[in-house]
């Protein structure tokens, strides 16, 4: 009965503020995104995530293999707040033209299934890293968060002498694991936690590396 952190639930939890420090780095709203969501799994914590990104973003898809699943989110949304949600499962259309997609349960041979957009940004949430074998592939992938959070938290760790041993992100992990979704986000707020960095397979993914996918992005919608 010994329970392991996965780390997933967190990085689904921060997803927003991944998505801030996106953003901040290209001077947007959240408003302004059209993200493409990966999810077979009808979890609490998926659909808590899907319909907040779908009432706070500019148009969310869900690429599945268990559409069927979430058509009972798909009709609240319609029916209350008056969203539409796209639906696809085409291994060659569905990613495209996708350039923000969020994975939240596809592992990495499934993903690779699908013609993918040479200058998507990944943000990855399951537990293992995810690499794209096409070598057309020029985009960024994020794996990991790097996180800060208030000093009381940090001298708790230090007193428990774990804070030496393992990364702020797997020790915050930890810790929030077990709670209810609303009572984390409550507690990520009273901690103060934010995200500084992304990191990639080759470790921590520099701004430039951000500014530059987004001139390539301008460009092609400029062109296209």
């Amino acid at each position: 009965n010994i329970e392991y952190i996965t780390e997933e639930k967190i990085k689904k939890i921060l997803i927003f503020d991944t998505l801030k420090y996106i953003l901040n780095i290209q001077n947007k709203q959240i408003s302004d995104l059209e993200v493409t969501v990966l999810a077979n799994n009808t979890s609490n914590v998926n659909m808590y995530l899907i319909e907040e990104l779908a009432k706070q973003t500019k148009s969310l898809k869900i690429v599945s293999l268990n559409i069927q699943k979430f058509k009972k989110l798909e009709e609240k949304l319609y029916s209350q707040h008056g969203i539409a949600i796209q639906f696809s499962n085409s291994y060659r259309k569905s990613l495209e033209k996708s350039k923000l997609i969020i994975n939240f349960d596809f592992n990495e041979f499934e993903i690779n299934e699908y013609e993918i957009f040479d200058k998507a940004i990944i943000i990855n949430c399951i537990k293992d890293d995810i690499k794209i074998k096409t070598r057309l592939f020029n985009g960024i992938i994020i794996n990991l968060y790097d996180i800060e959070y208030n000093r009381e938290l940090i001298n708790q760790f230090k007193e428990m002498k774990v804070y030496e041993n393992y990364t702020r992100f797997t020790l915050y992990a930890s810790i929030i694991e077990q709670i209810n979704i609303k009572q984390v986000y409550k507690k990520i707020k009273d901690d103060n936690v934010s995200v500084i960095g992304l990191i990639g397979n080759n470790g921590i993914i520099n701004k430039k590396e951000f500014k530059n996918i987004f001139k390539k992005l301008d460009k092609n919608e400029k062109t296209s």
